[in-house]
């Protein structure tokens, strides 16, 4: 694994720095961590690069493996990864990222950064780790497969990093080498070195126009690294401990299927076919499944006969596969849920681990924006708030909230009911619309005239 420190030791060498990078990068695609990323990226996606692979064999009367043409082969690749990936990411930030100073998220990209936000998140539980650039007031989001970060060896912190891409092996390599002090580009064309083509230049540059004619240009770096990662739950892919499960799951759906379709659950008795040889079997019943048709003598007779299909079987086996799935995801099968009449108590319970996950995850991102802040030099004590977008039960919330009124006071209810609705941005203007509206109140029945006056007035 490079590090910072291995950056450091090449740099007064531009042949060795330049070595480093390559080597650096092909180290980091060579890792299980980029080789598990890839591969929970095709889940992600609904790919399944096994199944889709898997081919089925038959074998001859001499031992010869054969591709199987007639037996039904299903590849079905179900889609709860995806699912389940993206349940935790909009439960835990489907309501955005709210701070008590407005002026803050405007720092951050304004609106912009809930959806920026959402992708890293997304990146870090399919990847491992999603990466956050901080510059000119907003964050862009850098993709995992992307971007290699080198680390203190001392801290742990990411003090410089690796930024690469090739759309094929035949096309240039770009790169850009990211530094404390600065940023260089660097690209190779096949067969050739690795050559800059930028030399560094600093994160920033502030023009101060001092005369008419003459302006001075500062340019200017950030407090601390600017990309910043946001990490996992336990720092590793959600891949890692379902990927077998989501395997499993493909191939007995897949199985079932085939099950229900394949001509093999049809045996056939023949009579007065006593000479025919295995081999003669074996025609007879790809000739059945091509021509649907069968040719008896006078005295022969074919009788079909069906074996009744595993169905039951099969389907309590995937009920299982699944129920481990969404157990080791923590997340919430909606379709049991709304299968039946379920009580509010039951439904509470059901989101009970996606409520841990998303605290989980919530700590994940307090972290990452805090790191944010020292990049953009905000405090680190700033406030913020994120509020789960809860989907059901919702009315009962509501009517708490509501019945503790006389507890909380106006404001604390108001900004409460604000987080419920996923308008806690809103929650200022709201407040001075409610006093605009009481103090319009209080003038009206002020100026309004009493009875004494209207008899003054006759």
């Amino acid at each position: 694994m490079k590090t910072y420190q291995d950056l450091e030791a090449v740099k007064g060498n531009e042949t060795e720095l330049k070595n480093f990078i390559l080597s650096a990068i092909q180290e980091y695609i060579n890792s299980d961590d980029y080789k598990i990323a890839t591969e929970s990226e095709l889940y992600y996606k609904n790919r399944n690069p096994e199944i889709e692979a898997t081919e089925k064999i038959v074998y001859d009367l001499n031992g010869l493996a054969h591709k199987d043409e007639f037996s039904p082969n299903s590849k079905i690749k179900q889609n709860y990864y995806f699912i389940l990936i993206n349940q935790a990411v909009m439960y835990t930030l489907g309501n955005g990222i709210a701070f008590d100073n407005e002026a803050t998220k405007e720092k951050l990209g304004g609106d912009a950064l809930d959806s920026v936000t959402r992708k890293i998140l997304t990146d870090a539980m399919i990847s491992k780790v999603g990466w956050g650039f901080y510059h000119d007031n907003k964050i862009d989001y850098i993709p995992y497969r992307r971007f290699l970060g080198l680390p203190d060896e001392f801290d742990g912190s990411i003090k410089a990093g690796i930024w690469f891409f090739k759309i094929d092996n035949y096309k240039p390599l770009s790169v850009i080498l990211y530094e404390l002090d600065g940023y260089t580009r660097y690209r190779q064309i096949p067969g050739h070195d690795l050559e800059i083509v930028e030399p560094k230049r600093a994160y920033k540059s502030i023009a101060n126009v001092a005369e008419v004619d003459r302006e001075d240009i500062a340019f200017l770096n950030y407090p601390s690294f600017p990309i910043v990662p946001l990490h996992n739950i336990n720092d590793q892919s959600s891949f890692v401990g379902v990927g077998n499960i989501l395997k499993a799951l493909d191939e007995m759906l897949s199985k079932m299927v085939d099950n229900v379709s394949q001509g093999d659950l049809i045996y056939w008795v023949l009579r007065n076919y006593g000479g025919m040889s295995e081999n003669d079997a074996e025609m007879f019943v790809n000739r059945l499944v091509k021509t649907h048709t069968v040719q008896v003598e006078d005295d022969g007779d074919a009788t079909p006969h069906q074996l009744e299909v595993p169905y039951e079987a099969s389907e309590a086996t995937i009920a299982e596969i699944k129920k481990a799935l969404f157990d080791g995801m923590m997340g919430v099968d909606t379709a049991q849920i709304y299968s039946g009449n379920t009580t509010a108590t039951a439904i509470n319970a059901a989101y009970e681990n996606l409520n841990i996950k998303e605290a989980l995850l919530e700590y994940e991102i307090g972290d990452f924006l805090r790191r944010i802040f020292k990049v953009a030099g905000i405090p680190e004590t700033e406030s913020f708030h994120i509020t789960p977008m809860k989907t059901i039960n919702s009315q009962a919330d509501v009517q708490a909230v509501i019945a503790a009124y006389n507890i909380l006071g106006d404001e604390a209810t108001t900004k409460k009911l604000c987080e419920l609705f996923g308008m806690i941005d809103s929650f200022e203007d709201i407040q001075r619309s409610k006093i605009a509206d009481g103090y319009n109140a209080f003038k009206s029945n002020e100026n309004a005239p009493t009875s004494d006056n209207e008899g003054e007035g006759e």
